[in-house]
């Protein structure tokens, strides 16, 4: 669940500013800002529930310079959200600095991780990761290719840019399966 506060600190982490300690920030501010954080910390638990709170701030950021509490519900910063992600998603490409971030993000071996379910989305949690973008297309390739994930109709749509092109994440796969073997096994030492 998203709080006021992880709201706020994900506007002054894009911001590159400090945080305030999380009993103090909102003393500090007026009634009108704490209610736009208030106001998008509701959407970020509902309506914008797959989206990273950090990189949404950092669209914001991008489109003014001088975005504030009173533009975080701006439709355009959704706008270019979405056209950042759909980039990010449909090319077919990684690299090893990527799968290795992906893996200090997972921090448990594969086949553990695929089956997690996130309680507040009540899907597998590597789907609701690779919608934010904080697990790589060639680890979720590498796992439905060796059978660890399984999924049902819906989460099938999240994924539809990596079915669509199948073939060709399942060839850039081949070229990293080395590492992700590498890494899994480093994790899975790790966890016994």
């Amino acid at each position: 669940m998203i709080t006021s506060y992880d709201i706020y600190c994900a506007y002054n982490k894009a911001k590159g500013k400090k945080c305030l300690p999380e009993d103090k920030y909102r003393n500090r501010m007026a009634e009108k800002t704490l209610i736009n954080i208030d106001k998008c910390a509701q959407y970020f638990n509902t309506i914008y529930s797959n989206i990273d709170p950090d990189v949404y701030m950092q669209c914001g950021c991008k489109l003014w310079k001088t975005f504030g509490p009173s533009k975080f519900l701006d439709e355009r910063i959704i706008e270019e959200y979405k056209n950042q992600d759909k980039r990010i998603k449909r090319t077919v490409r990684t690299s090893g600095e990527r799968i290795r971030n992906s893996f200090k993000h997972i921090g448990m071996p594969l086949d553990e991780y695929c089956a997690f379910i996130d309680t507040s989305t009540r899907r597998y949690r590597i789907i609701s990761d690779y919608i934010k973008n904080k697990v790589d297309s060639v680890i979720i390739v590498y796992c439905l290719y060796n059978r660890l994930l399984r999924f049902n109709d819906l989460e099938r749509e999240y994924l539809y840019n990596i079915l669509n092109n199948y073939d060709e994440w399942v060839s850039l796969m081949y070229k990293y399966e080395d590492l992700i073997e590498q890494l899994n096994e480093e994790y899975r030492e790790k966890n016994e």
